[in-house]
């Protein structure tokens, strides 16, 4: 049963030791957790329920953002760690963030797009992986404050078009 736990659809592998450890102790084997939620993510949601359709898929989108961006946090991390064959680690970390460089285009992120270009043309140039790592990490941190912000501004402003609505309906 390639790729599948007990009680649950298609997941990621388990590391041995997870799969040891569940059936030595009788266990039952759970999905792998990609980390722990982001508070903001809590925030948003408890108040899927209270969100517009429209904002529910801004919500969606800046949500797909927001994974992507935490890909190319764990690789930036990865090459701040990384002691040998840092090439293997420039390549895919240019090619996502090329990626996310698109992706923020389409959103209509314009100057999280022109960030991640500017990583792009960062990790090509000829200097030092501590100073690299630095300038890489101080814009996967620029990027998901950002878009913490831009998550913050659709719920409050679908929050006051049906406040207004509300007002309107009544009076």
């Amino acid at each position: 049963m390639t790729g599948f736990r007990k009680g649950h659809k298609r997941v990621r592998h388990a590391p041995p030791a997870a799969c040891c450890a569940a059936a030595v102790t009788g266990a039952a084997l759970q999905p792998l957790s990609t980390g722990a939620p982001r508070p903001i993510a809590r925030y948003i949601a408890a108040m899927a329920g209270k969100l517009s359709p429209r904002a529910q898929t801004r919500m969606a989108e800046l949500g797909e953002l927001d994974r992507r961006v935490h890909t190319v946090h764990g690789l930036v991390e990865q090459y701040a760690v990384a002691r040998a064959n840092l090439e293997s680690l420039e390549i895919p970390l240019r090619r996502n963030f090329s990626q996310l460089k698109m992706h923020f285009m389409g959103a209509g992120l314009d100057s999280m797009s022109q960030l991640a270009g500017s990583m792009e043309m960062a990790i090509r140039r000829g200097m030092a992986q501590a100073a690299k790592t630095r300038i890489l990490r101080e814009a996967v941190g620029s990027m998901r404050f950002q878009l913490e912000l831009e998550q913050r501004s659709v719920v409050s402003a679908d929050r006051e078009r049906q406040a207004a609505e509300a007002a309107g309906d009544e009076g």
